[in-house]
């Protein structure tokens, strides 16, 4: 039995766009694909997609393929394979196929599958546009990495072993990633490092009542930060007289949970102070307190942007793609995705 997720391997979108797929629940989702449902990687060497095969017409269905991507054919076998290895270990977590909702999940993740193969054929394809491609020793060198964090070649063979899989499949599924990886690096090049960002703190009330109270004391000379810890709501920041610490300008970025309050805090210019902003947080007191034309951004929030800007050129790519599905209940893939 091949179980649903294999050690050392990872879905080659997943791996381009250094997101936990793998081991992410489908299930919230279970009338259309999430971007977040886990997925075996297909075998599919990366030298295949050559710009020929990317420009040639839809493979005529044979009842072999479940779909073609610019004429990149999508094996039936492989997607059966794939989907049976998801599904089933949602199962083994608990989804009951024997019920309407499990069945609807089941749907969803055979969905997400399809989904997934189509975007590694289209890294596949931009892979080849580029030139992008990765040597044998490059392969060996990053196994041997792999190797050495488990702890030498019998864990290494062990794993395999567990996975139900060969050495073969492993070396080509390694090379989709590092090629993955190399599209992610190439299409995400142009996010900055740097960003404009502003420092601000915010007064989160439980209604408007209490919020138009704490202006007041504001209004009459007392401290932001002595109004924030006795009046906000807000446990995480009111210990912190309310700061917020820094926020970038960056166009199409939520960088806080809230995209309104988000918004709130960017119409303000430093040392400006609000009135009572409603958001879907509730009602606020927002004060920007200094700005950075040019700050580093964090590590961790520049791949949010990287892993953003990916799943968008993915998006953009499915759109303009010649897509062709041959399987009825999985047709509205694409425009789900």
């Amino acid at each position: 039995m091949r179980p649903a997720h294999r050690p050392l391997l990872l879905p080659l979108v997943a791996a381009a766009i250094a997101l936990p797929l793998v081991g992410c629940d489908a299930r919230t989702a279970p009338d259309a694909p999430a971007e977040n449902a886990p997925a075996a990687v297909a075998p599919a060497a990366v030298e295949d997609a050559s710009p020929a095969a990317a420009d040639a017409a839809a493979p005529l269905d044979d009842g072999t393929l479940v779909a073609a991507v610019n004429g990149a054919p999508i094996e039936m076998a492989e997607f059966q394979r794939q989907a049976f290895d998801t599904q089933r270990y949602f199962v083994e977590q608990g989804l009951d196929p024997n019920t309407p909702e499990g069945q609807r999940e089941l749907l969803a993740l055979r969905r997400q599958v399809l989904l997934d193969m189509i975007n590694q054929r289209l890294v596949e394809q931009e892979a080849a546009a580029r030139g992008i491609a990765v040597t044998d020793d490059e392969v060996r060198a990053s196994l041997a990495e792999t190797r050495a964090k488990l702890g030498g070649d019998a864990e290494f063979e062990a794993s395999i072993a567990a996975a139900d899989t060969t050495e073969e499949e492993v070396f080509t599924m390694e090379r989709n990633g590092l090629v993955g990886q190399r599209v992610f690096e190439a299409v995400t090049a142009d996010v900055p490092e740097m960003a404009p960002f502003v420092r601000a703190r915010h007064i989160l009330c439980g209604d408007e009542a209490a919020c138009q109270a704490a202006l007041a004391r504001l209004d009459a000379g007392e401290s932001f930060a002595d109004v924030a810890r006795e009046a906000s709501v807000d446990t995480l920041t009111a210990d912190k007289g309310g700061d917020l610490d820094w926020i970038p300008r960056l166009d199409g970025f939520v960088y806080l949970p809230s995209a309104d309050l988000q918004s709130a805090i960017l119409a303000l210019r430093p040392g400006q102070r609000s009135g009572v902003v409603k958001t879907d947080f509730g009602y606020h007191i927002l004060e920007v307190v200094e700005e950075d034309p040019s700050r580093e951004l964090p590590p961790e929030r520049r791949l949010e942007l990287r892993a953003r800007a990916m799943q968008d050129w993915l998006t953009a790519q499915r759109g303009q793609a010649d897509v062709v599905i041959y399987v009825d209940d999985l047709k509205n893939v694409v425009g789900d995705g």
